[in-house]
């Protein structure tokens, strides 16, 4: 039994817990939905001396496993398990976490047409990347649709259309974003150089547009929309960026117990929930999004302080120090780049068709 483990886990279901019935400011919002979910893992690489408790695909690892709400910005399960462990492997706890109503947001690793048509029926809603080779159904009849080469006859920069799904047939909507033209082009040179070969025109198209599936309607997310919100899924990887450097996941690479290593790394992700909920409450009052990997750098380094002030209950003083500390956040840069908030807010004005950089 690792006490270390289980203390540091139950202080952080405090946290979430916290997290949870904490008001925060959303930074996004869509019709008749009610949270935003993201779902992601990422993987730890450890000490080899670990190869036989936490095994990897290649060498020890674990794999940290989050649900993170965009819409309060919070923590809202983690689970950690070896790093050979698929996501496949998670999706049962999806819909344990989530509510009827809330919006699921995943990437490639999670896609698995069942999955979609149980979310469905569970009254959650989904959105995803679709595979390059999914089988494709006209919705008004049985015929096979051959996408791809339905896609390579497009002009248009974008489309919106329902259609069935796998051998499952589930009815659903999906809608092409043609890339930008330098975005595409340096797909397709990556592509040449895999395959090693000229592309045929069902590739270049495969190259040239994202595709997305979803069972939002057209008049709780546009087009522009969704593909805003499929972009906001960076910020679970921004986080996880933050976990590792701003709040020192690197010395768990030398531990060769898997109780040091459990320990520690919840006690991170411990560390992590508080944070999110003090940049949460510090965020109604300041204009703009305070960045997490940012405010975890920022704080990281006064953690002895910040804990010393809990701990003998100067909450006059800890407030004093984190406006400080935001003080110095908040001096403006030289050029800025629009936050996540920002530029959702402006997908449900943004018209490709005016676009000058969407070019066929």
């Amino acid at each position: 039994m690792n006490q270390a483990e289980d203390f540091f886990k139950a202080l952080f279901e405090i946290a979430v817990s916290a997290g949870n019935k904490a008001t925060l400011p959303a930074i996004c919002e869509l019709p008749r939905v009610a949270n935003i979910f993201l779902f992601d893992a990422s993987t730890i690489s450890l000490n080899q001396a670990l190869s036989d408790e936490l095994p990897g695909v290649s060498k020890a690892s674990c794999k940290i496993h989050l649900a993170f709400n965009l819409t309060s910005q919070t923590l809202s399960h983690t689970s950690m398990t070896e790093g050979k462990c698929s996501d496949q492997s998670t999706k049962t706890d999806h819909l344990n976490i989530t509510e009827p109503g809330d919006l699921i947001i995943r990437d490639l690793g999670y896609f698995e047409v069942s999955d979609l048509q149980r979310l469905n029926e569970e009254n959650r809603f989904y959105l995803s990347r679709l595979p390059l080779r999914m089988r494709v159904f006209h919705d008004e009849e049985e015929n096979r649709l051959n996408l791809w080469q339905w896609v390579s006859s497009q002009r248009s920069f974008s489309f919106d259309r329902s259609l069935k799904l796998g051998t499952e047939k589930l009815i659903s909507r999906v809608v092409g974003i043609r890339l930008p033209k330098w975005k595409w082009k340096a797909r397709l040179e990556e592509r040449k150089q895999e395959k090693g070969r000229a592309l045929s025109k069902e590739e270049k198209a495969q190259a040239k547009w994202n595709l997305y599936v979803t069972n939002l309607d057209k008049t709780q997310a546009s087009i522009e929309v969704i593909q805003s919100l499929y972009e906001l899924r960076w910020q679970i990887e921004i986080f996880f960026k933050a976990l590792k450097s701003g709040l020192k996941l690197g010395p768990v690479r030398r531990a060769s117990c898997k109780r040091v290593v459990s320990a520690y790394i919840w006690s991170r992700l411990t560390l992590a929930a508080i944070l999110l909920i003090v940049r949460g409450h510090v965020q109604k009052s300041h204009e703009g999004e305070i960045r997490v990997l940012k405010w975890f750098n920022r704080l990281s380094g006064h953690l002895s302080t910040i804990g010393s002030y809990i701990q003998a209950k100067k909450w006059l003083a800890l407030a004093k120090f984190i406006h400080q500390k935001l003080a110095a956040y908040c001096i403006p840069e030289k050029s800025r780049r629009k936050s996540s908030q920002e530029k959702f807010n402006e997908s449900s004005t943004l018209s490709l068709k005016g676009r000058r950089d969407f070019k066929a």
